[in-house]
């Protein structure tokens, strides 16, 4: 049995290297933000940690939004449209910045599959192909967000309120298990909703179709899938070891060189100068990152549909049976 993984981060990181262009398509799919919901349940319950009256915060929130939109009645009718038209601006960058971040996502899918089948890729072809399944795409990563959102908030949040406020123990132990019960449930639904955008690309299946279609790859291969992940997210954890080294390496000079200067105003530049270029580094390597990733899992998901594939775990204890007949 062949390597899978090995030869798929091979050829992701062939691609990646080939196509420097889909680093653009990279960036903008970093703000997809893959981990959101799991940064978002934590946040959540380290929140209702602190302050067993969250609900009550929020009946606070919506009282202060009351407010503010009264208020706003009383504002002279100039700068009631100076506020609306802000306003209007703001989500008219939101939205060129969805359309930005979709359009990526597809792009990269398309570009590697047409990679791995030794066709021509370029960027302006990539770019308009893709901004077809805008919608079909937008949907399916919007209904996965908005599963998990609503799993989190409507069901564990204000369960984990109630039985919080019975005791320090008990809430500790209900917290760990909310957490054991909604990580593999988001989990799952990325994993669903990533085959079903690549269905959706790939194959140009209906959105109801790519879904189902996406759950029953996942479900036949729930085990390469979960593999996957985890090289992807110690991957992930070395680079962003690397680069905080790197970061380190970079600050401590220009820190010294502020330090030696007596200026805090010398200080205050030197040190703005060492954290944009830190910053450039960081948006530099997570493209490159992104686009690596989103190439890998294309690579699995054309391997997965063509079947005869097998999580590691399967052909390492194949070869020990091998070896032992032998």
């Amino acid at each position: 049995m062949t390597s899978l993984y090995r030869t798929i981060i091979a050829k992701a990181w062939e691609i990646t290297k080939r196509y420097k262009f889909l680093w653009l398509f990279g960036f903008f799919a970093t703000l997809l933000g893959n981990a959101a919901e799991y940064k978002s349940l934590f946040k959540q319950i380290e929140n209702i940690k602190n302050n067993s009256d969250a609900l009550l915060n929020i009946g606070y929130q919506i009282t202060l939004w009351g407010k503010i939109a009264q208020s706003l009645q009383n504002v002279p009718l100039i700068n009631a449209l100076a506020i609306i038209l802000t306003l209007l601006f703001v989500i008219l960058i939101a939205i060129i910045f969805i359309w930005l971040i979709i359009v990526s996502q597809t792009a990269l899918i398309q570009s590697a599959s047409l990679a791995e089948n030794d066709k021509k890729v370029s960027f302006k072809e990539s770019f308009l192909s893709s901004v077809r399944y805008f919608w079909p795409v937008f949907g399916m990563n919007l209904l996965a967000k908005f599963i998990i959102f609503l799993l989190l908030s409507l069901l564990f949040t204000p369960l984990l309120v109630i039985l919080i406020a019975q005791g320090a123990k008990i809430s500790m132990f209900l917290t760990l298990v909310m957490v054991v019960i909604f990580v593999p449930i988001a989990i799952i639904i990325g994993f669903v909703a990533k085959y079903a955008v690549a269905y959706i690309v790939l194959q140009k299946k209906k959105f109801w179709e790519a879904l189902a279609d996406g759950w029953k790859l996942f479900i036949q291969n729930w085990l390469i899938s979960l593999e996957m992940a985890l090289i992807v997210f110690v991957v992930n954890a070395a680079l962003a070891f690397i680069l905080i080294l790197i970061s380190v390496i970079l600050v401590s000079p220009f820190m010294l060189l502020g330090l030696i200067s007596g200026s805090s105003q010398v200080l205050y530049i030197i040190m703005g100068g060492a954290i944009a270029i830190i910053a450039i580094i960081f948006m530099f390597s997570a493209a490159i990152f992104s686009t690596w990733q989103n190439t890998a899992w294309t690579l699995l998901f054309i391997k997965l549909e063509k079947g005869g594939v097998f999580p590691k775990i399967v052909r390492w204890v194949a070869a020990k049976i091998a070896k032992k007949e032998n």
